[in-house]
């Protein structure tokens, strides 16, 4: 018999209690945005998720998409980086959950299976959990992808990832802002896109999605660079990078803020 296993989330996860989950309308590799259907959103619109959020490639039309909305200035529902994917088949009647852990599949073990890092399982398991080799095949699941799941052990003790699970949706890396060439205060570095992540006006300071923007931290946006108040989570924005002496990325100024509705 296998044996459902569950642990206190982990910390650095701290689900948002506005987690909604949605389903692809529109996709397709070469796209600039998506559609969801998320009759939770609230709105009779479909919620737009943008290709610096998500890349559209990514996704497949009936996905399930789990995520956090916000509204742009005339109330439309946008989704907000991250945004998972739910990898694996929910059972008849099964309500949809998110995972209570998070990691990285960091290595293949020889019979293909992905071995996931995740320093709170392995402490409570004394093992680190792997993803079956066929979900690992038919989800398109490779080193480096971070996953949100739950775990479980089989009858020889090995410790799973149970499906279903959450993939976190990669972004479009080529997506970019179309800006006038001869701008004067442009500058003159690489312009990158990315997701506002979170913003704190009383301090002075905010965050872009790192990862979906090509960095492996995220971005640290001082006031003096963007006012954190003009900022909401999910919007996007376009920006210059410099790093800081302990090589963390930093935005430079000016700072981009997309404007209107994709159509």
């Amino acid at each position: 018999a296998v044996e459902d296993v569950r642990a206190a989330k982990r910390p650095r996860l701290e689900r948002p209690e506005n987690l909604l989950f949605g389903t692809v309308k529109t996709a397709g590799r070469g796209k600039e945005f998506i559609f969801m259907d998320c009759p939770d959103s609230g709105h009779d619109l479909d919620v737009f998720v943008h290709k610096a959020v998500i890349d559209p490639g990514s996704v497949e039309v009936g996905d399930t998409l789990a995520f956090t909305l916000h509204f742009t200035p005339d109330g439309k529902p946008q989704a907000a980086a991250p945004v998972w994917r739910l990898c694996g088949w929910l059972g008849e009647g099964e309500k949809i959950v998110f995972g209570e852990y998070v990691g990285t599949i960091e290595k293949l073990t020889a019979a293909g299976a992905g071995e996931v890092d995740c320093r709170e399982a392995t402490a409570k398991f004394g093992r680190r959990p792997t993803i079956y080799s066929t979900l690992m095949q038919s989800k398109g699941l490779d080193v480096g992808d971070v996953v949100a799941f739950d775990v479980r052990t089989g009858s020889k003790g090995h410790l799973q990832v149970a499906a279903p699970f959450w993939r976190r949706c990669p972004s479009d890396q080529g997506a970019h802002l179309a800006y006038p060439q001869a701008a004067p205060s442009l500058g003159k570095g690489k312009v990158y896109i990315g997701a506002v992540k979170s913003v704190d006006p009383a301090k002075g300071y905010g965050f872009i999605d790192g990862p979906a923007a090509g960095f492996k931290q995220d971005v640290f946006v001082l006031h003096s660079v963007a006012d954190p108040s003009s900022l909401a989570p999910g919007q996007v924005v376009g920006f210059q990078v410099k790093f800081d002496e302990k090589d963390r990325p930093q935005a430079a100024a000016p700072l981009w803020r997309m404007a209107g509705w994709l159509k």
